[in-house]
């Protein structure tokens, strides 16, 4: 026969069992120190809180919050003591969608409500969400590319036989605050960073060496000025920058010294539509634009002067998986001595659809078209490409994952 005295105690346990269990500490630290696309999720392990820790170096988390997510693998797993919190810290480095733009995980939601996936087990956590300052992230992709008919000719007699080919494509992004990490102040204790180094590497080529292939690698280095906001306009940099584009199988090159500016249009965010999980981080509409002086050497010619290149870049997510980014640039080759076959404009518009095999690595089957022209090799282009891809950050140098 159960007493009064023995459901009270029953009521007592049962509240003090929820009260522990509601205790659960679980933090996610975006952009942890800074270094943009690391993120710490820290798990409350004390066996009063009643939460599964069970997890893996290489194991996949999923973070979700205010109908947003981001995805990653587990770099490393540490044990800490934080009295009285006995917690597992969990390096996380974000593949897929988030590892697009050094930025793209600052759009994550603040505060408490977020949930963080991992091994079957969901937890509840809050997001700490600092601002990405110094990065390095990459992205690839390998497979068989194949030229399209670039006459304007309407009969199968006429056109030109078309080939295939194999295609590399990397790219690479260094940011560091200030020169390389060396701020400017007057003392040790007064220095902030008013800019930051900014370097790219782009390779786009193929095992071809025909002219109506792609063939258009690019490596950047300057200095821009931090985020800014600016009449709507969000992650505004400006700056300046040198610019070296080489083709890889002709002797043909240019250089660019040009002053630069890249903004996010926030009104035009990506969308992740016909889904049942919920929208991807990923950057809204973005803009890069580039003018300066050019200087373009081919084996026979030399020629120089003013020009700039501008992008425009969106991207939308379908069905879970499917990622179509489309994007569309602009080259103004405005040189003194330009030769006739050598073009004052050029255009290059590219869709890829991309099937997201697994967004925590970043790995994904890509296909793409491509029509224009771009980069120092001139002639006109209409390439399709299928392969593999990978989109990550990359952690090396972080002290934190060593």
């Amino acid at each position: 026969m159960i007493t009064m005295r023995g459901v009270f105690l029953v009521l007592l346990l049962a509240i003090g069992s929820t009260l522990a269990h509601a205790q659960c500490i679980n933090t996610v630290d975006m952009n942890h120190g800074d270094v943009g696309g690391y993120v710490y999720v820290v798990l409350d392990a004390r066996a009063s809180c009643g939460q599964t820790t069970t997890v893996d170096k290489g194991d996949a988390v999923k973070i979700t919050a205010g109908g947003k997510q981001v995805s990653g693998t587990i770099a490393k797993i540490t044990i800490i003591d934080v009295d009285p919190v006995h917690q597992k810290l969990l390096a996380v480095a974000v593949g897929g969608p988030a590892a697009e733009d050094a930025a793209t995980l600052e759009q994550f939601p603040n505060g408490p409500g977020a949930k963080v996936s991992y091994n079957g087990t969901t937890v509840d956590a809050t997001v700490a969400n600092g601002a990405a300052i110094n990065t390095r992230r990459y992205n690839w992709a390998v497979g068989p590319a194949k030229e399209g008919d670039n006459s304007d000719s309407t009969t199968a007699a006429d056109a030109p036989a078309t080939s295939t080919t194999m295609r590399f494509q990397y790219d690479g992004e260094f940011i560091q605050e200030g020169f390389f990490g060396h701020a400017t102040g007057k003392s040790d204790t007064q220095k902030q960073a008013k800019y930051e180094t900014h370097a790219t590497l782009s390779v786009d080529t193929t095992s071809s060496n025909k002219s109506t292939f792609i063939d258009n690698n690019v490596a950047t280095l300057g200095l821009r000025s931090l985020q800014r906001e600016f009449g709507g306009l969000k992650q505004v940099h400006f700056g300046f920058e040198g610019q070296l584009s080489k083709a890889a199988h002709q002797d043909v090159h240019d250089g660019a010294a040009t002053a630069t500016l890249s903004a996010w249009v926030p009104q035009v965010p990506s969308i992740t539509i016909l889904s049942s999980v919920p929208d991807y981080i990923a950057p809204p509409l973005t803009l890069d634009l580039s003018y300066g002086y050019k200087n373009m050497q081919t084996a026979t010619a030399s020629m120089h002067g003013t020009g700039g290149t501008g992008t425009a870049a969106y991207r939308l997510y379908v069905m879970d998986k499917y990622e179509v980014a489309a994007s569309e640039t602009w080259t103004l080759n405005n040189f003194s001595d330009r030769a006739a076959d050598v073009p004052r404009t050029q255009r290059m518009f590219k869709v890829q659809i991309s099937y997201l095999k697994d967004p925590a690595t970043g790995f994904a089957v890509a296909a793409s078209y491509e029509d224009g022209s771009i980069g120092p090799v001139l002639t006109k282009v209409k390439q399709y490409f299928l392969g593999i891809a990978l989109s990550k950050f990359s952690l090396s140098g972080t002290s934190a994952v060593k």
